[in-house]
């Protein structure tokens, strides 16, 4: 399982389709508990922007990443992962297809969408910015890490968005830069959630993925505990993370 951490506070977020294909690919309402600082400080504006934009374009160039452990492509639209494959694990026993996390695939569209927002009336680096990169191609050497960075620019603001990755591992580091050099403090929230498609399939002894949980997860410290989209106490879950 892939762990991501976000260097700013964080606000998780899930967000569930009520029936496979209809998907609502929106920014989540988070609280801004982070700032820029700047020279002045104008007053806080509530609601944050909303985009209906689908979930990646085809059209935004993808960064190709090798690691011991994976085969991924990260989309420049909004710096989300939409392929992960782990290339020691087979989809079925004997066939040379790995192993799925993320796919953009209509029938099993799975994607962890990862963000900062804020209030209304500026611009922030959501799923659906654009982002650019210097590379379109990664791969781990024999350092141990592979740093893959990603940069957004409105007006003033420069954030920096890093996916990390360490050899040997499955954990994913994410950590964002926001660089302020315009005149007023810029508010913001770093979120992420779950964009996906819940398709029923048949369990198999020889095709793991099909008794493996797709749901979402959190880790409290100690263990990971699952939230289940059909149960009424996580279907609009929410929680600040520190």
């Amino acid at each position: 399982t892939a762990q991501f951490a976000a260097s700013a506070q964080r606000t998780a977020v899930l967000r569930e389709a009520a029936a496979p294909h209809v998907l609502s690919n929106s920014v989540p309402q988070t609280p801004p508990p982070a700032s820029a600082p700047a020279a002045a400080a104008p007053a806080p504006r509530p609601a944050p922007k909303v985009s209906t934009a689908p979930a990646v374009s085809a059209a935004a160039p993808v960064i190709h990443v090798h690691t011991d452990v994976y085969d991924l492509e990260i989309s420049t639209e909004g710096g989300t992962l939409v392929k992960v494959d782990l290339l020691h694990y087979a989809k079925v026993q004997g066939s040379k297809a790995r192993v799925e996390l993320e796919s953009t695939d209509p029938a099993r569209e799975y994607l962890l969408q990862t963000g900062l927002t804020g209030p209304s009336g500026a611009d922030y680096p959501t799923q659906a910015a654009r982002f650019s990169a210097a590379r379109l191609e990664y791969r781990m050497g024999a350092s141990g890490a592979l740093r893959v960075p990603l940069r957004w620019h409105s007006g003033g603001i420069t954030v920096t968005k890093t996916f990390v990755f360490h050899k040997g591992s499955y954990r994913i580091g994410l950590h964002y830069l926001v660089d302020n050099r315009g005149k007023a403090p810029w508010t913001f929230a770093a979120y992420a959630q779950l964009f996906r498609n819940d398709p029923r399939t048949k369990g198999s002894y020889f095709h793991p993925t099909s008794n493996a949980y797709h749901g979402p997860a959190i880790w409290d410290g100690h263990k990971y505990i699952e939230l289940d989209p059909a149960s009424r106490e996580y279907q609009h879950f929410a929680r600040q993370v520190t």
